[in-house]
């Protein structure tokens, strides 16, 4: 069954790094093949994909291409689950996460300053991609004073995040209790967004 970009549920326990491994693959972090251009299981898009920026054809098998394919799919979602969602979670963000982590979530803020250690920034791509949204919903939740990751959160991360995540403390308050459910969420696309849109 293909996912339903245009719906959440597919993202919430991925990565957008395993969204690029598994098109440039065509496996996902589980080893199951997915086809590929030709139908062919387990055939990575790599070859594929070409990329047309200010007028230039990329070459197959860039992988700006590929992530540029996965940004697109991570907006789609954000947009798919309302018309205006992109406006709600811009709201949220702006209102409740702006004033340390700044406009554009460089972690710049204008209380950036007086935190320490100093708020995270989300244009850290790399870090970015190895996240899942569950995560970044837990870490909004419960904010940043915790000593350990619950086990049902580590199951939905990569390896990679884990290293990244593991004795990470910070000064963000816990937001649940502050922001509704719906909010929390709305803020998990408000940082996705920040991530992704000033590509």
């Amino acid at each position: 069954v293909n996912p339903d970009f245009y719906s959440t549920d597919w993202r919430f326990e991925k990565t957008p790094g395993e969204l690029f491994r598994l098109i440039e693959t065509g496996k996902d972090r589980f080893g199951r093949l997915h086809p590929g251009p030709s139908g062919k299981m387990g055939e990575g898009w790599k070859g594929a994909i070409k990329d047309n920026r200010g007028g230039q054809l990329v070459a197959t098998g860039d992988p700006i291409a590929i992530w540029n394919v996965v940004f697109y799919v991570w907006s789609r979602s954000i947009a798919g689950a309302s018309p205006t969602r992109f406006t709600e979670a811009w709201n949220v963000y702006s209102q409740n996460c702006n004033v340390c982590h700044g406009t554009l979530g460089k972690g710049d803020g204008p209380l950036h300053k007086t935190l320490q250690p100093l708020p995270f920034n989300f244009q850290n791509y790399k870090a970015m991609a190895e996240t899942t949204d569950t995560f970044l919903y837990w870490r909004i939740s419960e904010g940043g004073q915790w000593t350990s990751i619950p086990e049902s959160i580590q199951r939905t991360m990569t390896p990679e995040a884990l290293k990244l995540y593991v004795h990470q403390w910070s000064s963000m308050p816990a937001w649940k209790g502050i922001l509704t459910e719906q909010e929390r969420w709305l803020a998990v696309d408000g940082v996705r967004s920040r991530t992704y849109e000033h590509e």
